[in-house]
């Protein structure tokens, strides 16, 4: 597991204690044993840059953002998931009427933080999981029928029943029975169920707080704190307000 920063070695490290130091997983539907599995909310391309000059200061985030997408995986891992001829390297992500990793989910505003605002918008995405993830297991994460790993296990009745969705001559790995293989549902696309200024209040007194505790220490440096605090707090709520409203223009929200 990766924490998700800029780490890319755990891939690699699970993919060499599956295979050896030298050795190659089995790639084909018919062979494979084994396989690495990522699951990514943000899996996609990452967003470019400005193509024009700019001030220098808003030039920082994303000097920072490029250093962190760069390092988050390796070309090749993307294109072994993404290849629906490698049965050793699999990738589950949002996927949502054609959208995938962070555009089909609701929570991946202001860094992934914005879901932490809304109730609506977590339950949304934790219902979008369950049915993405019974997609793959049915869809996806498969094996030939032919395969070592599946002979001896399954009835000819239960070859028609799964196969169905996995393709023909295909059968899921993890098949889905009972309760499991009720078709998952989802909440429609919870647009309208942020209002952001209902936080300015939280945002002034937590920056007020922040600011005060800063540069207190004196008689004097709390005096003028506490008169910076409440000179700038609107200010500041203003910056986290706007920056929640354009996150959720931007995301249909």
């Amino acid at each position: 597991m990766d924490g998700g920063a800029t780490d890319n070695e755990p891939i690699e490290l699970a993919r060499t204690a599956l295979a050896g130091l030298f050795g190659r997983n089995p790639r084909a539907a018919e062979r494979a044993d084994r396989a690495v599995w990522l699951i990514d909310p943000f899996a996609g391309l990452a967003p470019l840059g400005p193509e024009n000059f700019t001030a220098f200061l808003a030039e920082l985030g994303s000097i920072a953002t490029t250093l962190t997408q760069q390092t988050r995986y390796d070309t090749a891992d993307l294109l072994l998931a993404g290849n629906e001829d490698v049965f050793s390297r699999f990738m589950l992500t949002p996927t949502r009427n054609g959208q995938t990793g962070s555009d089909a989910i609701a929570s991946s505003g202001l860094g992934a933080f914005i879901g932490f605002a809304c109730p609506a918008f977590m339950r949304f995405d934790y219902l979008l999981g369950r049915q993405n993830c019974q997609r793959f297991l049915r869809e996806t994460f498969i094996l030939a029928e032919t395969n070592p790993v599946m002979k001896g296990f399954w009835t000819d009745d239960q070859k028609g029943r799964f196969a169905t969705a996995a393709g023909p001559g295909m059968l899921p790995i993890i098949p889905l029975i009972d309760e499991a293989a009720v078709d998952e549902m989802r909440d429609p696309w919870p647009k309208g169920k942020l209002e952001p200024e209902q936080y300015r209040k939280g945002v002034e007194d937590r920056f007020r707080a922040i600011f005060e505790l800063e540069l207190s220490g004196s008689l004097l440096r709390s005096i003028l704190s506490w008169v910076g605090a409440h000179a700038t707090e609107k200010q500041a709520a203003d910056y986290v307000i706007g920056a929640m409203r354009a996150s959720l223009a931007k995301a249909g929200l």
